[in-house]
């Protein structure tokens, strides 16, 4: 049963403590039917004698009092009423399903206006397309969206209260405006809710809703006109036009400025990339490239570090003393601008003093900035290809090896290990490739045959086809592959590989690498690999077969793979022996592997498939050493056949295990803070983990 209230007559359920309209307590205004009383004759008084009431009434005089009448409080049906708490509901449910819907068609509308469909954010688009560089857009949008929080707790708590106070005018009144504001600009939609959600929670506690609401409509009124103009850069922070440096530059659709009228006498007038590191200028407008009686040069810095502020320069007179900028990159020597970035297909433009050489420059051509270390060789082919154990050399341009390649001191045969030549240079890729090809039967197979401990080999990709089959004249000798090294006692940093290695060898052991086949062959020696990637398969097939997805397998203690990854097939087949071993990142070893992730498939013919890991295929002597890997994550390819991150040296029977290896099923944002730890060495792009130095 329920209760009616004495003081507005309206119906209440047995469960509410107020009246739902006037709020009421119930103790205090529940209206409770009065009990009759009935008075006990007096023995003493005779008995009272009842007169039917008479057919006729009175006349009623002035004096005579009217009776009072109580007047009982309606009695509302509630099966022919919908409920407070329903009503609540249905304009919950409303109000939020046109604020959902008005969001869907402002991402639509902003889509079909700015053609992009990754726009989610109206500011982001409205701030690249009005050249204000000056504005942080990341910062902006974390900021919102912890306001957009705090906001929509406030606008359900509007709603709700305004609901239960039968307020469903002041409910479209906050939601409409809500509505149109994020249509037209939704970025901002979470600054405003936070607005209208602090005044109407003023309202819910002082009860002015009227000059509130007003108050209310016309703040809102005034930001959808002033906020369009300040998220878009139209205001004074984006003008239409801007005076720099004797020249004009005129802001087109695409937000950016471009010279349109030059009043100077400098016979080179450079066009910066931004102006007063606050506009974003993109080059010179059509119509002043038409009218110009002048060389228009677009300058590409490759590499630079410094005074790459310079978008392009026109040159109106090619005699001038005036100068080029002359760009700056570490560890490097700046050698001129060419027409192409191969010196031997190209030719100089400009010097390395800045100052014009060349003859029958084009009208307008792209020039290359060309470096060398400082007492640097530039390899810009095969024909240069010439490299000393001592030497300092860059890579100018991507180069094949033609024929049969033989390794950068190693020679085909079976030389011993004193006849083979280190090299204890200097080689810099320059983020160029070498490709190449191996054959026959040799034992050392690489780029490289050996990296020396004081020779480093940087920035490199190789492009690598091995398929060697060894037939060695004493089982003494072991035989070695891997895409930038066979051996490495030094550095390989920032190197990748793909293509295939494929080593088999009639010998006891052979060892194969995706970057390295092995390191510290001899005693003491140590190596680092850090910061490379594999995509080439990696087979191996001998007594002892060792394949690894960067090295193949470490002799001493010293050695360290850090931030590398493997997205090859890696494959050990061994034919007699016990010790076969294969590793996504490292075959075996007693080898320090930190940072290091791999989502290749680990695979062997062998029948005991214990010595095989995502990361490491087994150590030795791990109670003594303790170098399991730390901070390495393994993705499970599909057909692997490792059990373990880290598998058991043959006969243990104790079993593999995961020690310093996290095994993901997705390349995600988990996995990149095991890797990065507090570096940024690693990124997740397009759905794969990539070294950050991939994308530069």
């Amino acid at each position: 049963m329920g209760w009616n209230c004495k003081i507005c007559g309206t119906y209440n359920e047995d469960t509410d403590a107020e009246c739902i309209v006037c709020g009421a307590s119930r103790s205090t205004a529940e209206y409770k039917e009065p009990t009759p009383t009935v008075s006990k004759p007096s023995t003493s008084s005779p008995p009272r004698t009842v007169t039917p009431p008479s057919t006729t009434t009175p006349p009623r005089t002035t004096s005579t009092p009217r009776p009072s009448t109580t007047v009982l409080p309606r009695r509302v049906r509630h099966s022919r009423y919908i409920g407070a708490e329903t009503k609540k509901r249905i304009a919950k449910v409303i109000a939020f399903c046109l604020i959902g819907l008005s969001f869907i068609a402002g991402q639509v509308l902003l889509y079909v206006f700015f053609g992009e469909k990754d726009t989610v954010f109206a500011l982001t688009a409205l701030i690249e397309k009005s050249g204000n560089a000056d504005f942080n857009t990341t910062v902006f949008i974390a900021v919102m969206t912890v306001v957009g929080a705090i906001a929509g707790i406030l606008i359900y708590c509007d709603i709700s209260h305004l609901v239960e106070r039968r307020k469903y005018a002041y409910v479209w009144l906050i939601t409409l405006p809500y509505c149109i504001t994020m249509v037209l600009i939704p970025s901002l939609i979470a600054c405003l809710a936070f607005a209208f959600g602090v005044v109407f929670a003023i309202v819910k506690k002082y009860g002015a809703i009227k000059p509130f609401t007003i108050i209310y409509v016309a703040l809102m009124a005034a930001s959808l006109i002033v906020f369009p103009s300040v998220a878009a850069g139209v205001s004074n922070d984006a003008p239409e036009s801007i005076q720099y440096e004797n020249a004009t530059y005129e802001r087109a659709e695409d937000g950016k400025y471009y010279l349109t009228e030059y009043s100077g006498d400098n016979d080179l007038l450079a066009i910066p990339t931004a102006i007063k590191d606050k506009y974003q200028v993109g080059g010179i407008s059509d119509e002043f490239k038409e009218g110009i009686e002048g060389y228009i040069f677009d300058l590409n810095f490759e590499h630079a570090t410094e005074n790459n502020q310079t978008l392009q320069i026109i040159a109106f007179n090619l005699t001038t003393d005036e100068k080029f900028p002359i760009p700056i990159r570490d560890d490097y020597t700046f050698y001129g601008w060419w027409s192409t970035n191969n010196r031997n297909t190209g030719k100089q433009v400009i010097d390395k003093e800045g100052k014009i050489v060349g003859n029958n420059i084009a009208k307008e051509q792209e020039v290359h900035a060309m470096w060398y270390g400082t007492d640097y060789t530039f390899i810009s082919s095969s024909r240069d290809f010439n490299i000393s154990n001592y030497g300092k050399y860059v890579l100018t341009n991507d180069i094949e090896m033609t024929g049969n390649y033989t390794p950068v001191g190693g020679l085909s045969g079976m030389e011993t290990q004193s006849s083979r030549s280190a090299f204890n240079g200097v080689f810099d890729g320059n983020f160029h490739t070498i490709k190449y090809s191996i054959s026959g039967s040799r034992r050392y197979n690489g780029l490289f045959s050996w990296v020396g401990p004081q020779g480093t080999v940087k920035n490199l990709g190789v492009n690598v086809n091995i398929n060697v089959e060894f037939k060695p004249t004493s089982t003494q000798y072991y035989a070695f592959a891997g895409g930038i090294a066979a051996i490495n006692d030094g550095k390989i940093i920032d190197c990748w590989s793909e293509g295939s290695i494929y080593l088999k060898s009639a010998t006891l052991v052979a060892e194969s690498g995706g970057i390295a086949g092995a390191s510290g062959t001899d005693n003491m020696r140590t190596g680092e690999i850090r910061g490379c990637y594999n995509l080439a398969t990696v087979e191996t097939v001998a007594d002892d077969a060792y394949a690894g997805g960067i090295l193949g397998s470490a002799q001493n203690n010293g050695h360290i793979v850090s931030y590398c990854y493997n997205r090859g097939t890696i494959k050990a087949t061994g034919v007699n022996s016990n010790n076969t071993a294969a590793g996504g990142i490292i075959s075996h070893g007693r080898t320090y592997a930190k940072n290091c992730f791999n989502a290749g498939a680990i695979m062997t013919d062998y029948s005991d498939k214990q010595s095989i890991g995502g990361i490491i295929g087994f150590t030795r002597n791990t109670s003594e050493h303790n170098n399991f890997p730390s901070d390495c994550v393994w993705l499970r390819a599909k057909n692997c056949q490792a059990a373990w991150g880290i598998g058991t040296y043959p006969n243990d029977t104790t079993g593999g295990n995961n020690n310093g290896v996290t095994v993901v099923d997705k390349e995600s944002d988990q996995a990149l803070r095991i890797l990065n730890g507090d570096t940024k060495e690693f990124i997740l792009y397009d759905g794969q983990i990539r070294l950050s130095w991939e994308l530069l």
